[in-house]
């Protein structure tokens, strides 16, 4: 958050483009207002009601209620406690809440809220955990293909109740959906994507949390308990590389006291090139019997590997192999740092020269035509050069402004106008015989307030909004002069 914007931080959260909204309603349980105000006198939010998976309360299992207060920025710097007059239901049609879908979806939440600081899924293993069960259930053929179509009818089934809340509206409404969404879960991900599509993935392939984690913990071959509750719960990686831990410090202990690196190897059960790079990570220098490779061509290696030269390259000029390069790189005190430094080095030259030269043979293109042009350059400097990135968009033309032509301004013109309507009476029922406000229907309809902006493309909300802002004053104004007739 101390950083210049916000667009990182978002892409670690798992929010682009995935069709989750950043918005966050605050949302209550009316059976929970009720008992804190006979108890306490006020009531209060709790904080398993705010999380994007929870739409049940999971002491009442009813659906909660989300405030229309803040939705829009309205009274951002005020204070706000739950009230039923600014409370109304979650959807239009509030779905059913005793179905266990809920239920699963809460209970994920608050697993994954519970587990310890630091803690993170390993990609690898979940994404082989969730290929063991779609191959259980079938969806997976014997020759480890993913049968499409089966897939992505068994996905959208079971998601398709989850989609009667707005906020989960994103979740596929049909197989191809679900196979585009979910199918690219079942490998190692390049890029993250949002928890809500792993709660639902969990729910369909394993029904309930608690068979999910315990495949997940059986796939990583530690034991550990089902469930893990509060910061004292053991780290999975912490574990994993406990043992390797002992077996390093056993090994340096052995050097130390005077032990061969071979003997040293050969006792904590490892090979003897496993414990010349342990020592060389631990900066302790052991005794060498080069058999191929003599001191002078050694010393030539190590020059080369400094300079951050290709290990093929180093290979075939000094007539040994690949293997016997990365033997030397591995076992030099320092020397694997040194190398890295130097192959980023050259490699950061390589792509702001790219990306220099590609501007000035453009001097009219955008950032983003720059980053069509060369986008493993982009990636390249995005990941690893960014401050000399956002240096270089700045001195490029600003792009054109879109016209948005993909999207379908008048089917969600048609929508907003009716959204509009039917707030508008809402309110109107309410507030009598107050006017309508715009402040009003943008608090009952959140996405309405950033398209306050087009509605020169959206004639019919226009003419809604004019509409239920000017009813009350005109029916005002017809009282009074029924009233003041003879």
């Amino acid at each position: 958050m101390r950083g210049a914007g916000i667009g990182p931080l978002k892409g670690q959260l798992g929010m682009l483009a995935t069709r989750f909204r950043a918005h966050h309603p605050l949302k209550a349980c009316s059976d929970c207002m009720a008992q804190d105000q006979a108890v306490g006198g006020t009531p209060h939010w709790r904080l398993v009601h705010q999380l994007p998976s929870t739409w049940i309360c999971p002491r009442h299992h009813q659906m909660l209620l989300r405030s229309t207060v803040k939705a829009t920025g309205v009274g951002r710097f005020l204070w706000h406690l739950p009230d039923l007059k600014s409370m109304v239901p979650v959807s239009e049609r509030p779905p059913e809440a005793a179905h266990p879908i809920w239920r699963q979806l809460v209970t994920c939440g608050e697993q994954v809220l519970a587990l310890p600081n630091g803690f993170h899924f390993d990609d690898v293993r979940l994404a082989s955990t969730y290929r063991s069960a779609a191959a259980e259930q079938g969806l997976i053929s014997s020759i480890g293909r993913l049968c499409t179509a089966t897939f992505g009818e068994a996905l959208a089934t079971a998601v398709a109740p989850l989609r009667a809340i707005p906020e989960l509206s994103a979740l596929p409404s049909c197989p191809e959906e679900a196979i585009a969404q979910f199918a690219r879960l079942l490998r190692p991900p390049r890029t993250g994507t949002h928890p809500l599509r792993h709660f639902a993935m969990v729910i369909a392939l394993f029904g309930t949390w608690e068979s999910f984690w315990a495949a997940y913990c059986a796939d990583s071959k530690i034991a550990v308990p089902h469930h893990i509750r509060g910061s004292s719960a053991p780290d999975l990686a912490n574990m994993a590389s406990a043992k390797v831990d002992a077996r390093r410090a056993e090994l340096l202990n052995r050097i130390d006291a005077g032990m061969s690196v071979t003997a040293a190897a050969a006792f904590v059960g490892i090979a003897t090139g496993t414990a010349m790079a342990w020592a060389a990570q631990a900066a302790v220098r052991v005794d060498r019997r080069p058999k191929l490779l003599k001191p002078d061509v050694r010393k030539q290696v190590i020059r080369a590997l400094r300079r951050g030269v290709d290990k093929a390259v180093i290979a075939e000029s000094c007539g040994i192999s690949i293997q016997t390069v990365t033997n030397t790189l591995r076992t030099e005190i320092g020397l694997a740092d040194a190398w890295r430094g130097a192959r980023f080095t050259q490699a950061m030259r390589r792509a702001r020269a790219d990306w220099a030269a590609i501007a000035a043979r453009n001097p009219h293109a955008t950032y983003t035509d720059i980053r069509r042009m060369a986008p493993a350059t982009f990636a390249w400097l995005y990941r690893n050069d960014r401050a000399w990135l956002e240096v270089q968009a700045k001195k490029q033309p600003p792009a054109p402004r879109s016209n948005h032509s993909r999207v379908d301004w008048d089917a969600r013109d048609r929508d907003y106008a009716g959204q509009v309507a039917r707030a508008c009476l809402l309110i109107a029922a309410k507030t009598a015989p107050k006017r309508v406000t715009i402040g009003a229907l943008c608090q009952a309809v959140p996405d309405l307030k950033p398209l306050l902006s087009k509605l020169d493309r959206m004639p019919l909300t226009g003419a809604a909004l004019k509409q239920a802002t000017r009813r009350r004053r005109t029916d005002e104004g017809h009282q009074l002069v029924m009233t003041n007739s003879p």
